[in-house]
């Protein structure tokens, strides 16, 4: 089992000055970081790869389709 906060993209910026202060753009842009995400996915297959702040779900879901992966999408629940 696998579980992966993927850092919502618009958290990643909404509080890119706070938190994410000397980070380059480059580094906090989704596409990049989805390919972290899936480079390590494929390191580890896991069984069970549980996502949270996943705000590109069909985009990740395309991606780990090609790694035999299906998956459920489950919104978050209340504010």
């Amino acid at each position: 089992v696998m579980s992966y906060n993927l850092l919502a993209d618009s958290h990643a910026w909404k509080y890119r000055n706070e938190l994410y202060r000397g980070i380059p753009d480059f580094i906090l842009r989704w596409p990049r970081r989805l390919r972290g995400v899936v480079q390590e996915v494929k390191a580890l297959r896991p069984d069970v790869l549980c996502l949270q702040e996943c705000e590109d779900f069909d985009g990740i879901a395309a991606e780990l389709r090609g790694c035999g992966y299906e998956g459920l999408h489950a919104p978050r629940a209340g504010g």
